[in-house]
């Protein structure tokens, strides 16, 4: 009843004005970056990435001139992202220099960041990182050679390969061989995976390799690995490619790892795998969770029996799995919860922690999932106060805030457009 008064009141007393949103949104944005604290400047630059319109990208690429390298590195790293490859050799030069103050470990990421996109033009850029002097910039060059998949690093590789004797660099280079379909890699890794200790680490490195690649070596590790390998197993599973090998993972008798599995089942979206799960269902004590996983899946019953279920849930008592369980399963109805939850919070400087960690899960969620009627709400939350006060925890809510608001109104600027006009 409170939340239809409230909006009855508004419509009553009030013309939204939309543009003054937009102009405030962009306002407290615009202060953000320019504050001297690098930390706080992140957070803007984090949050209206999301900003899919043309003034948001401008407003977002014009963190390459960030003054901070790591706030730097992240806007390169996102752009790069949404299909900035010209600026590949600008980021990787930010992981071979060895004159600024990277650890080894941020080098590394930066590196093998690379290697989850099939850019060939990458490789010349990377085959300097051969001849580095540390070892694990060595090992992340060649994760990014393998994962970028240009055949015209063969020659390199095969040189490279017959000058180490480090045991891991020289696995590498193997599944770099395999990779370009080189018989020495696939016979030297025959040899590995059937007579070999298996390390977790050894195998984490196969999500670089196209699956069809290692798909041959599945079985025998599978049989020999772990129960932390099986867990690795499931991560390497990105499509339906891995069907075969998530159905043999779910005849675990380890929870851990048949849990997994089914949140991989899950998050992939491998809608073949319903009738296993289905039969499963009958057998095992996990059923609630098999539920779940068929619900996300698109099962009908199981869909609306769970949304039944979250619908009994008290609106004060809904935690951050169940609002992203319901995105999956009722975008719109997430979207009214959210509004509902944000009705009573006006003031963000008067929330316990608790709950201003609680605040910046909902503010987050609604700049995909918002409706228009929280567009008012959410401007409650759009203040350069906390800005001024450095209070971290509450600019990120006012910066996502600020964030959904414009993502809300680019999302419905067709119909708002008229609004706009006449205000």
């Amino acid at each position: 009843m409170l939340f239809r008064n409230f909006f009855r009141k508004k419509k009553e007393t009030e013309i939204i004005n939309y543009q003054e949103l937009i102009d405030n949104s962009w306002s407290v944005l615009r202060n953000g970056l320019l504050s001297p604290e690098a930390s706080l400047r992140l957070i803007v630059e984090e949050t209206i990435f999301a900003l899919d319109s043309p003034e948001g990208k401008r407003f977002f690429a014009a963190g390459i001139q960030e003054p901070d390298l790591r706030n730097q590195i992240f806007v390169l790293k996102k752009l790069y992202e949404r299909g900035g490859w010209r600026l590949a050799e600008n980021f990787l030069s930010k992981a071979f220099d060895s004159q600024n103050d990277l650890a080894i470990d941020e080098r590394q990421e930066i590196i093998t960041f690379l290697a989850g996109f099939s850019d060939p033009d990458l490789l010349d850029f990377l085959l300097p990182g051969l001849e580095n002097q540390n070892k694990k910039i060595r090992y992340a060059t060649i994760k990014a050679i393998i994962g970028i998949n240009n055949p015209d690093a063969l020659a390199s590789i095969k040189k490279h390969f017959s000058q180490i004797d480090d045991s891991f660099e020289l696995f590498l280079c193997q599944l770099a061989l395999l990779q370009f379909g080189d018989p020495e890699g696939k016979k030297e890794l025959e040899k590995h995976f059937s007579e070999k200790d298996l390390a977790v680490f050894q195998i984490s490195c196969l999500q670089y390799l196209d699956f069809n690649k290692i798909k041959p070596y599945l079985k025998k590790i599978l049989e020999r690995g772990t129960l932390e390998i099986k867990k690795e197993l499931v991560l390497l599973v990105k499509d339906n490619r891995g069907s075969e090998l998530l159905e043999e993972l779910l005849k675990e008798q380890d929870d851990e790892v048949f849990l997994l599995t089914l949140k991989q089942i899950a998050e992939v979206g491998i809608s073949s795998m319903r009738e296993v799960l289905k039969n499963l269902e009958k057998e095992t004590k996990h059923k609630k969770e098999i539920r779940k996983t068929l619900a996300i899946l698109g099962e009908k019953d199981e869909r609306e029996l769970l949304e039944k279920e979250l619908a009994l849930t008290d609106i004060n008592q809904y935690d951050l799995e169940q609002l992203n369980l319901l995105a999956q399963l009722n975008q719109e109805k997430l979207a009214e919860l959210l509004t509902k939850i944000i009705l009573p919070i006006e003031n963000i400087f008067l929330l316990k922690t608790e709950e201003v960690k609680k605040i910046q899960e909902i503010t987050k969620l609604m700049i995909k999932y918002g409706k228009l009627d929280s567009l008012v709400l959410l401007n409650r939350y759009c203040t350069s106060e906390a800005l001024e006060k450095n209070d971290q925890e509450r600019w990120l809510i006012s910066c996502q805030a600020a964030t959904a608001i414009l993502c809300l109104i680019e999302r419905n600027k067709t119909y708002l457009r008229g609004k706009i006009l006449d205000n």
